[in-house]
């Protein structure tokens, strides 16, 4: 099951985009499903070439950090005991930590090795940390303490069980159903509204950035590592172009909104976009705008022509087990100019709810989004 380029963000770089090749981004098939990892580092960790397992637990357990690009950290920061590495993403990477007093475990994400000393990554992620502070929904991950380690920002958040939405649907190829789909477009509705609600665009929205909870099955939306403002225009939160030249695209491709392409000012409904390109990937197995192109810098060129230029065939006609009115609804969410599409996450959410209420029968519900010939085919 293909997913998307993961959006790294090297700090100088203009275009954020992958600097990796994984089964995620490139519309091969999915690796075969392996033990599920305990949180979401950043989008590359999602790629199981960089993602560590952590090791065990146990109550004297060293800090000694194996297999990672991040800093060697101390035994303990402040009132966290450091216990492993959960995961590595293009900038940072997320370790796995004990809360002495409460003895309750987090995940701890810090800047890597590598970007340890740009003044702009650390702005970057500032910005990320601030930006995660101002958002209170169950629907995205919580965070729940920032400070500095040795002139490095940290940022401690909630440890998940469960895995990406990627690896989630991959599990289990052709046995999600119709219900699961309405069930996580909902989540991600509601996740999407609270950003929103807190005056930002996430920008990131894809596969690899949607969580789903191994004992509930809810869907939570992580790693705000590219979120801005509606009004922010400063080039930590755009990138760096030319002067004089408007701002390079910064995102993951095959799941970028026209507008987004184009280096213009956002609002929300280039969220939208992306989850409609999500929804139809869920069905098909492939975003609509993927390139097969071995060569990265073509293939991205591709692909933002294609969310520029190509209006994709309706979800219905890729897929028969979809309702029409689910259909529709994708449709409308990957109109290219925003305008067209439903004014808020929470409009989206609202037709998506009532889409739910009136399905005919269980069985319409139950069907099973059968992605397994899908694949086969996409392969």
């Amino acid at each position: 099951m293909p997913d998307p380029q993961p959006a790294v963000a090297p700090p100088v770089a203009p275009v954020v985009t992958d600097t990796t090749k994984s089964p995620e981004d490139t519309g091969a098939a999915a690796p075969p499903a392996q033990a599920r990892a305990a949180h979401p580092a950043e989008s590359p960790a999602d790629d199981q070439r960089t993602r560590t397992a952590a090791p065990p637990a146990s109550a004297n357990e060293p800090s000694t950090v194996f297999n990672t690009s991040g800093p060697i950290l101390p035994p303990v920061i402040g009132p966290y005991q450091v216990l492993g590495v959960l995961g590595e993403g293009g900038m940072g990477t997320v370790y796995r930590v004990r809360h002495l007093l409460m003895d309750r475990e987090f995940a701890l994400k810090v800047i890597r090795n590598e970007y340890y000393d740009s003044q702009l990554a650390r702005e970057r992620f500032v910005r990320e940390i601030r930006n995660a502070f101002k958002i209170s929904s169950d629907y995205v991950v919580r965070c729940s303490f920032a400070d500095y380690h040795d002139r490095a920002p940290y940022l401690v958040m909630e440890r998940l069980e469960g895995d990406t939405l990627f690896k989630w649907a991959s599990a289990a190829p052709g046995r999600r159903t119709v219900a699961d789909a309405l069930r996580l477009g909902a989540d991600l509705f509601r996740g999407l509204a609270a950003i929103h609600d807190a005056g930002l665009v996430h920008r990131d929205i894809k596969p690899g950035n949607l969580w789903v909870d191994r004992a509930t099955g809810q869907l939570k939306v992580f790693d705000l590592g590219l979120a801005r403002r509606y009004d922010a225009d400063d080039t930590v939160t755009l990138g760096a172009g030319a002067p004089g030249a408007p701002p390079p695209p910064v995102g993951t491709p095959p799941y970028m909104a026209p507008e987004q392409a184009n280096g213009e000012r956002l609002d929300g409904r280039a969220d939208l976009f992306a989850a409609g390109v999500v929804l139809y990937w869920f069905f098909t197995g492939t975003s609509p705008f993927a390139s097969a192109n071995r060569d990265r810098s073509a293939r991205h060129e591709e692909e933002l022509r294609a969310v520029r230029e190509y209006d994709p065939p309706p979800l219905s006609a890729k897929n028969p087990v979809v309702p029409p009115d689910l259909s529709a609804l994708v449709q409308q969410l990957l109109s290219k100019t925003p305008s067209d599409r439903p004014e808020s996450a929470r409009a989206a959410l609202a037709r998506l709810e009532a889409l739910t209420a009136r399905l005919n029968t269980p069985r319409e519900a139950e069907g099973l989004v059968g992605r397994g010939d899908l694949l086969a085919a996409a392969g």
